[in-house]
C-alpha cells in the first residue's frame, strides 16, 4: 500500500548520520521506498541491519494511521447528522448575521447623511457669518468715506478737495449729497471741463452762487435748436447778477 508521506524521527536520522556516504544513501533510498510504497528491500550488510532496526516503527506508524483511518470512517457516519445540524445552525446565523450587517451599513448610511447634512449646516453658518463680515465691512468703508467726505474716484488732489468743498457746502444748505448723487456730480464735472483748472473754477462758481451742481462757462456756445413757434422770437441775454442787485436797491428805496 502506498502513502503520501510518513515519520521519520530524530533517531533515525542520528542512525544513518555514522554510515559511509554510499551506505547511508542506499538507506535512506531503502527507508524512503518502504515508507512511501510498502518495498522491502533488497539489500544487504550495514544497509540491511540499520533497516531492520527501522522497519518496525514505519509498520507501528503505518498501523494506528490505519486504524484512525478507520475510526474516522466510523465517526463520520455517526457525526454527519450533527454535521448537518451545525451547518443548518451555521446557516441561520450567517442569514442573521448578513440581515444585523444591512442593519449596520443602513445605520451607518443614515449617520453619514445626518453628518453631512450637519457639515452643511455648519457650511451655512460660516457663510452667513462671512457675508455678515463682509457687509459689516462695506458699513465701515462707507462710513469712513461719509466721514472723509469723498470716495477715492481717481482725481487729483486739488480737484478731489474742491469736490470735497462743494459736498461740505451742500451740507451747510441742508441738501447734503449721497453717494451715487456724488458720483454723478463728478461725472459731470469731468464731462463739462476740459482740464482739471476749468473743473475747479466751475465748482468754486457753483460754490460761491450757492448752486446745486455745476454748469459750463457763459462763453460756451449754447447747442443750436431748430426753431419752432416758441422760439422764432428775438433772443436776449440778460446779465442776472445785475438784475438781482437793481432789485435788491429798488427794495431798499422803499
Amino acid at each position: 500500500m502506498t502513502h503520501d508521506g510518513f515519520v521519520f524521527y530524530r533517531s533515525f536520522f542520528e542512525a544513518l548520520a555514522f554510515l559511509p556516504d554510499a551506505e547511508r544513501l542506499a538507506a535512506y533510498e531503502a527507508i524512503c521506498r518502504y515508507g512511501l510504497n510498502g518495498e522491502v528491500p533488497e539489500t544487504g550488510g550495514i544497509v540491511a541491519s540499520v533497516f531492520t532496526l527501522i522497519k518496525p516503527q514505519i509498520d507501528a506508524n503505518n498501523k494506528r494511521r490505519e486504524a484512525g483511518r478507520k475510526g474516522s470512517q466510523a465517526l463520520s457516519k455517526q457525526t454527519a447528522s450533527k454535521q448537518e445540524a451545525n451547518e443548518s445552525k451555521q446557516e441561520a446565523n450567517e442569514s442573521k448575521q448578513e440581515a444585523n450587517e444591512s442593519k449596520n451599513k443602513q445605520t451607518e448610511a443614515n449617520s453619514k447623511q445626518v453628518e453631512a447634512k450637519e457639515k452643511d449646516k455648519v457650511k451655512e453658518k460660516e457663510k452667513v457669518k462671512d457675508k455678515v463680515k463682509e457687509k459689516d465691512k462695506e458699513i465701515k468703508e462707507k462710513v469712513n468715506q461719509k466721514e472723509s467726505g469723498l470716495a477715492p474716484y481717481g482725481l487729483s488732489s486739488d480737484l478731489e478737495a474742491e469736490v470735497k468743498n462743494f459736498i461740505a457746502a451742500r451740507k451747510q444748505m441742508r441738501k447734503p449729497m449721497t453717494d451715487r448723487a456724488i458720483e454723478l456730480f463728478i461725472k459731470r464735472v469731468q464731462s463739462l471741463g476740459n482740464s482739471d483748472a476749468e473743473r475747479i473754477a466751475m465748482i468754486q462758481t457753483a460754490i460761491e452762487r450757492g448752486w446745486q451742481t455745476v454748469y459750463p462757462p457763459k462763453d460756451e456756445k449754447p447747442k443750436a435748436t431748430k426753431p419752432n413757434r416758441f422760439n422764432a422770437f428775438e433772443q436776449r441775454s440778460y446779465d442776472y447778477d445785475a438784475l438781482e442787485a437793481d432789485l435788491i436797491g429798488l427794495g431798499g428805496a422803499r
